[in-house]
């Protein structure tokens, strides 16, 4: 059957022959018309695209013709360039903006799709979304080791045999010291511009399953303790008189670049100031006062029976480590010791009684011990509750102390409210002196592979977020002393802006006096050009201040007859003062001279206020009259560096107004 269908299907005829003569041929004409036509209709398209092409570039070149038959002040009048234009010169403004944050409510004209292709303006504007490259980490360890002896117990001076290791000793115990040492970070990866060493834990005792509470392991020698025998135990024998516990320490190297080289870490207690004095000190046998000699060497407190720099070999008598978890300082009642200025230091089971000469130099070492324990602090996750509770009183107390000596806030005098100003700001004083120096280990140094205006963009906004926040903390402080004399909410509402100001200025005295040569020198570096546009920039604003008033736009009716001389005496004022703050004060007095002289030259016109369009002409011919000095730079010092909560009010207002002055000055080709 397959045979027979397979020659029924070999003898069928084909469609074309068995289709007549004449429908055959147009069978096979179809095809061939239809391409013709194809191709007809794509030579049509192509003349006709031609022709438009053509027409568009007769067009184009028609405008460019147009457009430079002009003369420059009509090309700028036509093409919204006009010094009268606000608006066109406030979104110049916004777009010269190299932080992105500054940029988020300026009104700047939508960005084409194609940019917003790939990513969004949240990713690009920040950097936390970069991966973060993998960090080494690095334990340090330190052993501590104490001898029993039945009549002074454990730990006791001079309890440790001759054969015994010292008091402390590195992990490998090639080195031993009498006192707890100072293990400074390692300086490879730094000097080779790759990244550095941060501290990223406070010294902590190691306590796991074979230790006690506090972290000891007992045995009957410390050979057995170093060579973790079956000799060792987690708990006190009566035959075992040697224990030893072990202080771990963790340091994380941060590659160059990372997102973490700008988060905040702890402060480390070597940076604190030594300090040293005569204590009188309690006894713990017999009970008695001795006057000892102490020296606070970043968070550990050793006192001596003489004073160490006088004494070739000063004898130690004892230490606290200020970096254990439970030390605390606390003032000592006076009934109870039976004596003025005490103060006691509690570290866990060890307590230790003091007494200072006077009241000044018992705030000075609770202060400076203070310090230390922030400093411990500093490292705890921002949601720990002890610890932020811990910050908080010293806090309370340290405003209480503070505040004591100032005159009482009834009536207060100007001298009395700066000193009390510099009092809470001086509450800050460790926190604004670490700062500066990270900010300096940040950004001195240049790197090989970020840009140089990515770098300056991060400094200044490091800068203005660090001196947000001190701010928000000094006014809630001034707040709660205000409270605590009685004032109501009212008076406090009354002086709240004044102090604002008055504390701004104390914060930058500490925070941008000793950064203003390394912020200037950063934006140099980052002015496209360098010094030389610098000099371009005053040889187009000579240029400019030799045109009339009219030049620029001023109305017939607001043409100034003393040409704004007041105004630009004002504004030259602004190089008489370093601190940005003091700068934008004088801003806005110079910008106000400019209504009042207005007003005063202009009687018969019948204006309340300029508006925008009307101020802005004035103020560019006033710039340009003026003799300041490396204007581009005072103009990313003001906008970059005031904080938000200055910049919403007239300083801001005036700061942007001097920012399109700039741009101006910056963007004409006369």
């Amino acid at each position: 059957m397959d045979a027979t269908a397979a020659t029924t299907a070999e003898e069928q005829p084909s469609m074309e022959e068995a289709l007549p003569g004449g429908a055959k041929d147009q069978a096979m004409k179809a095809p061939r018309k239809m391409e013709a036509l194809r191709k007809m209709d794509e030579a049509k398209h192509r003349s006709e695209g031609a022709r438009s092409a053509m027409t568009s570039s007769k067009s184009m070149e028609n405008v460019g013709a147009k457009f430079y038959e002009l003369t420059v002040e009509e090309r700028r009048k036509k093409y919204s360039m006009s010094a009268r234009n606000s608006s066109y010169w406030l979104k110049v403004v916004a777009r010269s903006h190299s932080d992105l944050s500054l940029q988020a409510t300026a009104p700047i004209e939508s960005p084409p799709v194609e940019t917003l292709r790939s990513s969004s303006w949240k990713t690009v504007e920040s950097q936390d979304t970069i991966d973060e490259p993998s960090c080494t980490s690095v334990d340090e360890a330190v052993f501590e080791h104490q001898r029993y002896q039945l009549v002074l117990g454990w730990g006791s001076k001079g309890c440790l045999l001759p054969l015994d290791p010292k008091k402390y000793a590195t992990a490998s115990y090639e080195a031993q010291f009498p006192v707890f040492p100072t293990i400074p970070l390692p300086s490879e990866g730094s000097d080779e511009g790759c990244g550095r060493w941060e501290w990223v834990t406070p010294w902590q005792i190691h306590v796991h399953a074979d230790t006690d509470n506090d972290g000891w392991r007992y045995s009957t020698s410390f050979s057995h303790l170093r060579l973790e025998s079956t000799a060792c135990f987690g708990y006190h024998r009566k035959t075992t008189f040697c224990r030893r516990r072990k202080w771990v320490r963790r340091r994380l190297f941060v590659p160059l670049h990372s997102p973490s080289m700008l988060q905040p870490c702890g402060m480390d207690g070597v940076l604190l100031e030594r300090k040293c004095g005569w204590l009188h000190k309690l006894g713990h046998r017999r009970k008695n006062w001795k006057h000892r000699f102490f020296v606070l060497d970043g968070s550990v407190l050793q006192y001596y029976t003489d004073d160490v720099s006088k004494a070739k070999t000063p004898k130690l008598k004892g230490e606290v480590l200020l970096f254990h978890k439970d030390t605390t300082v606390h003032y000592a009642d006076e009934p109870a010791t039976g004596r003025a200025f005490c103060f006691a230091i509690d570290a866990g089971a060890y307590s230790l009684l003091l007494q200072a000469p006077s009241e000044l130099d018992r705030e000075a070492w609770i202060y400076a011990i203070e310090d230390a324990i922030l400093c411990r602090d500093s490292y705890c996750a921002l949601d720990d509750q002890a610890a932020d509770d811990r910050r908080s009183e010293v806090m309370r107390r340290r405003s209480l102390s503070a505040t004591s000596v100032t005159a009482s806030m009834g009536g207060v005098q100007d001298d009395d409210m700066h000193a009390l100003y510099d009092a809470i700001v001086g509450l800050y004083h460790d926190a604004t002196s670490h700062f500066v120096k990270k900010y300096k280990f940040h950004f001195q140094t240049t790197s090989k592979t970020e840009a140089v205006e990515t770098k300056v963009v991060r400094a200044l906004k490091s800068y203005r977020m660090f001196v947000e926040r001190t701010l928000a903390k000094v006014l809630d402080r001034f707040c709660e002393h205000m409270k605590r004399q009685g004032n109501k909410d009212d008076a406090i509402e009354a002086v709240y802006y004044s102090a604002r100001e008055a504390s701004l200025r104390c914060i930058e005295r500490v925070t941008f006096l000793p950064l203003h040569d390394l912020l200037y020198s950063m934006l140099q570096l980052s002015l496209a050009g360098g010094d030389a546009a610098l000099a371009e920039f005053e040889s187009r604003r000579r240029w400019l201040a030799e045109k009339p008033q009219s030049f620029f736009d001023i109305r017939p009716a607001h043409i100034s007859p003393s040409n704004w001389g007041a105004c630009t005496d004002k504004l030259n004022a602004l190089d008489e003062h370093v601190l940005p703050s003091e700068k934008g004060l004088a801003l806005v007095e110079a910008a106000k001279s400019i209504y009042a002289v207005f007003h005063a030259e202009h009687t018969s016109v019948n204006v309340e206020h300029l508006a925008a369009d009307d101020f802005l002409p004035i103020f560019i011919y006033v710039l340009c009259q003026s003799s300041l000095t490396e204007l581009p730079l005072t103009r990313r010092v003001l906008s970059e560096t005031t904080i938000s909560s200055i910049m919403i009010g007239e300083i801001g207002y005036y700061t942007t107004m001097l920012e399109a002055a700039v741009e101006f000055v910056c963007s004409y080709h006369g």
